[in-house]
């Protein structure tokens, strides 16, 4: 079990960090792990990053659970994801995320947030429990002229979404 904690001098929000932060061409591989921030991200990923977490547990916290910006990458599989503040899982740029057999409950906005050129496939997982009555559970954006954000969804489960 991994809890992340910043230093009170980390008052910035881009200063507050995660729990674990991969980058570069870093590569991540988490199996039945727990991890959570307090004022952080709980998987944070960039560049050209990639990880897999397969029966992981990601409580909320502050922040999103997981995030992947630029051209990282995710495979995430038969895991939890609980409680984030404001998306539980949030894509920017050119990354490319699977994820399969998850449960997504509680997140205080959306469970999924994807915009820019990101490619999220989700498939046979549980969304529920989103607190937001001003965003849907799931949303995917491509609004600037070269954006070509994708999102394919198959076999999901979705209840009790605000």
């Amino acid at each position: 079990r991994l809890l992340h904690a910043s230093s009170a001098e980390r008052s910035e929000r881009r200063a507050r960090g995660a729990a674990i932060f991969v980058r570069g061409k870093g590569q991540l591989a988490l199996e039945r792990c727990e991890l959570s921030s307090e004022t952080g991200f709980g998987l944070w990923l960039v560049q050209r990053a990639r990880a897999a977490a397969r029966d992981s547990h990601f409580h909320g916290g502050r922040r999103s659970s997981i995030v992947a910006f630029e051209q990282a990458s995710l495979d995430l599989l038969g895991s939890r994801l609980s409680g984030a503040a404001p998306h539980a899982i949030c894509a920017r740029g050119e990354t490319r995320l699977a994820v399969r057999r998850c449960t997504i409950d509680g997140s205080a906005v959306r469970a999924i947030y994807a915009y820019h050129s990101a490619s999220l496939e989700v498939s046979d997982c549980s969304i529920s429990g989103t607190r937001s009555a001003e965003a849907a559970a799931v949303e995917v954006e491509a609004l600037r002229p070269t954006d070509c954000a994708s999102l394919s969804l198959s076999g999901n489960a979705f209840a009790d979404n605000a």
